[in-house]
């Protein structure tokens, strides 16, 4: 059975170096709140969503959360998210890069 799953890439300051990753979107719609619970404490500043995607895997893994670079898109984010974790993850749309 396939998940379908919502991913974000995004950017924000966290204690004091500009970070990038990809996450699943919040269930509550909170995406600063979610991405302040993942850096608990640490100082997370100037939170921007860059880029959006809907993608499906069998067995998708809600709490997805991977590095990357300022530099990939979101479907290179979602393949290194692959590579690196394991995941299957299949992109059925992507939004692009809102803010780059």
């Amino acid at each position: 059975m396939l998940t379908r799953i919502d991913i974000i890439k995004c950017r924000a300051v966290v204690g004091g170096e500009v970070t990038h990753w990809i996450m699943a979107t919040d269930t509550d719609g909170d995406n600063e709140a979610k991405a302040r619970r993942i850096f608990e404490g640490e100082r997370l500043q100037d939170f921007v969503e860059l880029a959006r995607a809907i993608a499906e895997a069998p067995d998708a893994d809600p709490g997805v959360f991977t590095y990357v670079t300022a530099e990939m898109s979101i479907e290179d984010c979602v393949a290194w998210a692959n590579e690196m974790c394991g995941e299957d993850f299949q992109i059925l749309r992507g939004d692009g890069d809102a803010a780059g």
